[in-house]
């Protein structure tokens, strides 16, 4: 399997103000260009597991809920087990993303993470 490129997932700084202009209007802007859409249904359907690794379902189950980065999630075991994921899958998930600069996590010691989704220029 290829390596993951963030840089394909970066959104630009055009598009960030897209966004944020929208969210006072109270939709998300139309995407423009090349993406990968996904629904919930989707990442919620077993079958899919063998074909988007686990960090990958995460990040666009964190995508769809953050509302495109807008918001911060908090992401407790129940949350991941909706899109199949296990506790243990969900840390080295966030480890990886993390790793790749496309979350930050906000937690404190024995507490759910809080996930904010990054967007870079």
């Amino acid at each position: 399997m290829n390596e993951f490129d963030a840089e394909e997932w970066r959104i630009l700084p055009e598009q960030a103000r897209k966004i944020h202009e929208a969210q006072h209007r109270g939709r998300l802007p139309r995407i423009e260009g090349e993406f990968a859409p996904t629904t919930l249904a989707q990442l919620r359907d077993r079958n899919w597991d063998d074909r988007l690794p686990s960090w990958l379902r995460l990040y666009f189950y964190l995508v769809i809920k953050s509302r495109r980065g807008a918001e911060v999630v908090t992401l407790g075991n129940a949350r991941v087990s909706e899109i199949g994921l296990s506790r243990f899958q969900k840390y080295r998930a966030l480890e990886r993303l993390q790793m790749l600069g496309l979350i930050e996590v906000l937690q404190l010691p024995r507490s759910t993470p809080r996930i904010r989704v990054l967007w870079h220029e």
